[in-house]
């Protein structure tokens, strides 16, 4: 989590995204009764609200539950835009944390928000990458090199500009700069070499029944409705399958190309702190 924060802080230099989900330490320990009440009265407001109801239901009766316990509260005016927007990225930018734990390395690219087309590539990439025990990253981080004991891809869609994500931790006594130097191997094949068809249909094929699979339950398909109301638009839901079964092996090469370059990264590395080593300048 220190490291995720760092991270952050670090990838994003001008956009909200790079402050901690409920603040730095100092601002929790500032923050006043009477903000959180605003806060709270602000963006928990029917008018920022998204209610989602699946199932065998009448539609009039769920209208009237609604109104009875949600009515009585007063809408507020529309919260603020966020119209910053993060600069483009000049070159690789580099965190080393002290902390007494085990190695873990943090992997960030820029990439677009949900809307983007080449989100959809995003979403096979990082299948072809982390996918499961035959995924790429699995195969040759864990299986073949035994280098890292995990090795995981995230490059989900956000409702701003945000970043695609690696997150590893080496196996001893192999290092984090190892096991960095490995991914971007894999990268190098995603730019270089197509990915071939069969690997890439099995992907397309898991995708699917996974998203098939999560609609089969009411709380499944109402979380995914309400999700990508809440950050671009419910009927998101109708096209993300036919857009992801059409993004082709040269996609891949092409948004691999276009992301995947040291200008566009931040490296964020735990190190972990030696017993009884003093800091350079306390010594001193």
């Amino acid at each position: 989590g220190l490291l995720f924060e760092q991270l952050n802080a670090a990838s994003f230099t001008a956009h909200p995204y790079g402050w901690p989900v409920i603040g730095w330490m100092s601002d929790l320990k500032n923050i006043k009764k009477s903000e959180v009440a605003e806060y709270f009265k602000q963006y928990y407001s029917p008018n920022n609200a998204v209610i989602v109801a699946v199932g065998d239901i009448n539609p009039d009766e769920v209208i009237n539950l609604v109104e009875r316990y949600f009515g009585d509260i007063p809408s507020q005016p529309p919260s603020p835009k966020v119209t910053t927007e993060e600069p483009e990225q000049m070159g690789e930018r580099r965190v080393y944390v002290e902390y007494d734990a085990n190695p873990v390395l943090l992997i960030a690219y820029h990439k677009p928000a949900i809307g983007h087309p080449d989100q959809y590539v995003f979403d096979v990439i990082e299948a072809i990458l982390s996918s499961g025990r035959t995924s790429r990253l699995y195969q040759n981080l864990i299986e073949d090199k035994r280098i890292a004991t995990m090795a995981q891809a995230y490059g989900g869609p956000s409702k701003f500009a945000d970043t695609f994500l690696f997150f590893s931790t080496p196996r001893n006594p192999h290092t984090a700069e190892e096991v960095e130097g490995a991914i971007y191997e894999e990268l190098e094949k995603l730019k270089t070499t197509p990915v071939p068809d069969r690997e890439l249909q099995k992907i397309k094929n898991q995708l699917e029944a996974d998203f098939v699979r999560g609609l089969e339950s009411a709380s499944g398909l109402a979380d995914k409705i309400a999700s990508y109301e809440a950050i671009y638009g419910w009927s998101y839901i109708n096209t993300i399958v036919e857009n992801t079964l059409s993004v082709t092996p040269e996609d891949i090469m092409r948004v691999a190309i276009k992301y995947f370059t040291k200008t566009n990264r931040t490296v964020a590395i735990l190190v972990k702190k030696e017993e009884g080593k003093k800091d350079e300048n306390e010594e001193s």
